[in-house]
């Protein structure tokens, strides 16, 4: 990133801020944005910061980092929509080209060290909850709805169900998290997997079914 790219960022992360936050909390500048990411908050909207000892710089980055070595990407999204809640309970860094989507009236929650790779996709209709130390690869896609309603029998269908992330989670490249589904702490998702049952069990390899238990991995 070049230097004028970079003020812009800095600029534009001042301005985000000052909009969006207490004025005490918006002097520090704890959420950096990159200068031509496509934003949209609602003035009835909330962005909640939760970190132990206060808030810091930077802290928080959108569209700040490129990813992977070779991936291409489109700009970055961070829509948040009426009476709906973003919460950062830590540092936080959402990569270029990803698209995170807060539909009315639902909450998104970050924990501590969440980070997500280039152009993956957060899309809340309800509730979706990501743990501590939360890792994802690239091309991502995390939604708690359908879309669309669907009906069985004359009857509609639930469309929207909680997503909930266990901490210390692994979310492989490509994979898909569909709606209603709760993944248990230390949990590895395999590269590609679309995801639609719910894992209990901790420290696991789990595509819909646990593959092999008493799994540990390190972030480097």
């Amino acid at each position: 990133m070049g230097k004028m790219l970079y003020w812009l960022s800095i600029i534009r992360s001042y301005i985000f801020c000052f909009r969006y936050m207490p004025r005490k909390m918006a002097i520090c500048c704890p959420i950096l944005i990159y200068w031509n990411t496509k934003c949209y908050i609602s003035p009835k909207a909330r962005i909640r910061i939760n970190v132990l000892g206060g808030v810091k710089k930077h802290d928080i980055k959108i569209g700040m980092w490129g990813g992977s070595y070779g991936l291409r990407q489109g700009k970055t999204r961070f829509c948040v929509f009426d009476d709906s809640t973003v919460i950062f309970n830590g540092k936080a860094c959402i990569s270029k080209g990803s698209n995170v989507v807060v539909r009315q009236g639902a909450t998104l929650s970050f924990g501590q060290d969440f980070f997500c790779n280039a152009n993956c996709n957060i899309l809340a209709n309800k509730e979706i909850s990501f743990g501590d130390s939360t890792l994802m690869g690239w091309n991502i896609t995390v939604l708690d709805n359908d879309g669309h309603p669907i009906y069985w029998k004359g009857e509609v269908q639930e469309t929207s169900l909680p997503v909930r992330i266990g901490e210390h989670c692994w979310i492989g490249s490509h994979a898909t998290i569909l709606k209603g589904v709760n993944i248990a702490t230390g949990t590895i998702i395999p590269y590609g997997c679309t995801i639609h049952k719910s894992n209990d069990i901790p420290e696991c390899i789990f595509n819909n079914k646990p593959l092999k238990t008493d799994i540990v991995w390190k972030d480097h």
